[in-house]
């Protein structure tokens, strides 16, 4: 028989020790190399609420920053009809500028997440 000594619990306590890992001995577990500290007194839901709102915040940032680029692009401009009203000297330029800001300021958390990834795979 193993040295894991099972007690009778009502169906809530049960749950909560199971949750809690209080009825284990976890002291001779190793843990591997990569996990350096203790996250579990970390408060996880304030950073991902963190998160939450930063997509936001770019993602409608980006989206009143698309409105521009779609006038200024020239198939656009020539499916609705107004390529000489909506052209001027430059406008590649600005579309360029632009299109670039979407680019890397709404993408910036998966750019992040790429480069964090190809840094971990480097290391392995």
């Amino acid at each position: 028989m193993s040295n894991h000594q099972h007690h009778q619990h009502n169906e809530s306590s049960k749950n909560m020790e199971h949750q809690n890992h209080s009825h284990h001995d976890h002291s001779n577990h190793k843990m591997s190399d990569n996990k350096k500290h203790d996250h579990s007194r970390h408060d996880h839901s304030a950073h991902h609420g963190h998160m939450i709102e930063d997509f936001k915040k770019r993602f409608w940032i980006s989206l009143v920053i698309t409105i521009p680029i779609l006038f200024l692009s020239p198939l656009i401009q020539k499916f609705i009809g107004l390529k000489d009203a909506l052209s001027f000297n430059g406008n590649m330029y600005v579309l360029f500028v632009l299109s670039s800001f979407v680019f890397f300021y709404g993408g910036y958390p998966f750019l992040k997440g790429l480069i964090n990834e190809l840094k971990k795979k480097i290391e392995d």
